[in-house]
């Protein structure tokens, strides 16, 4: 036991320990507690308590209370939760503050597809800090802003919420670096649907998600398929009908992980679509882009002075009938024929 002089110091550092372990104990469980929240959780009192004492150990109930009260007047990190209550649920109300260590899961993985959503924008003077306030304030890292590149167009894009649900799973996936599986119905040639109920499992490294005409297309890689840009492969979010989930590795049942910035740099996922409109791409076929001249008058031609159709688009000269004739550095697609063809007859070439 020590001798009596030496005890009381024991049981001062034994009673120091003991608080620390207690302390670091609460940190956590409010750590838990809180992401479970913005997770978007709605639960009971009784059923906080008891996935808390299945997590930790049992809570006894004026405990919580005291949990639930810190949250929402200390919060974490200095950040209160507005925590409420309705018809004996709690759940945390929209209006909070827009802070990188007070959003959900999803949230901080969707944040680079903010970023890029603003990017088309970024001459203008407001978009620039707000772009510019976003990498300090959430602490996006230069990975994260590359990840964010994709097709954007003005189209109001109509996802029903199981597409939401499998698009917020692939962001998530996309920010941790983790594999996923899913059952996928299988688009025809030229991204028309197809007639049959043709299925396939997929099982996919997950790199991009682009935005083209109202719909979200997923770029990634087949586990098993060697890295490089031939091998990139393209699905149609709404057209996942099972899934997707992280995919685990049948001998340790643990995630599969890869490194996005090396992977994205061998498939040159970077420059992937830099010469193209939209995303149908045959690397085999479209591997040099062409100068492509276009006449335009009327609506047209005023339509693609204010929103060119590509960033490679250029004014060669206006016509005293005020056509104006542009060109375009891009690889010559079925989409960019579509996209001359919503033109008519007010869009020709010589």
């Amino acid at each position: 036991g020590g001798a009596p002089q030496e005890r009381p110091i024991v049981c001062t550092l034994y009673k120091t320990i003991l608080h620390l372990s207690m302390h670091k104990n609460r940190a956590e469980r409010l750590q838990f507690v809180a992401q479970y929240f913005k997770d978007n959780h709605s639960p009971t009192f009784i059923e906080l308590q008891n996935l808390i004492a299945q997590k930790f150990s049992p809570i006894k109930e004026r405990m919580l209370r005291q949990d639930l009260s810190y949250l929402r007047d200390e919060g974490i990190n200095g950040i209160p939760l507005n925590i409420k209550e309705k018809d004996g649920r709690y759940y945390l109300a929209e209006e909070r503050s827009f802070d990188n260590r007070n959003l959900g899961k999803y949230e901080k993985a969707t944040l680079p597809f903010l970023f890029g959503l603003l990017m088309p924008y970024r001459h203008l003077a407001s978009v620039d800090t707000l772009i510019n306030t976003l990498i300090v304030s959430h602490q996006l890292n230069q990975d994260e802003v590359n990840q964010a590149s994709f097709v954007f167009d003005v189209k109001q894009p109509a996802v029903k919420p199981k597409s939401l649900n499998a698009l917020n799973e692939v962001f998530l996936a996309i920010h941790e670096q983790c594999a996923i599986d899913f059952v996928y119905k299988k688009v025809g040639i030229g991204g028309d649907l197809r007639e049959d109920n043709t299925t396939s499992y997929v099982r996919l490294f997950p790199l991009q998600i682009r935005l083209y005409e109202g719909l979200y297309y997923l770029i990634g890689l087949k586990l098993g398929a060697e890295i490089s840009a031939a091998n990139l492969r393209l699905y149609r979010v709404d057209r996942i009908i099972m899934g997707p989930d992280i995919y685990l590795d049948e001998e340790t049942e643990q995630p599969i992980h890869f490194n996005w910035v090396e992977m994205s740099k061998i498939t040159e996922l970077e420059t992937y679509y830099e010469h193209c409109i939209g995303v149908l791409r045959d690397y085999n076929v479209d591997r040099q882009p062409k100068i492509i001249y276009r006449w335009f008058r009327s609506w047209a031609a005023s339509f693609v002075l204010a929103r060119p159709l590509h960033n490679s688009q250029k004014i060669i000269r206006f016509s005293e009938n005020n056509e104006v004739l542009i060109s375009l550095l891009v690889y010559e697609t079925k989409e960019l024929e579509a996209v001359f063809l919503r033109f008519g007859a007010d869009s020709w070439v010589d």
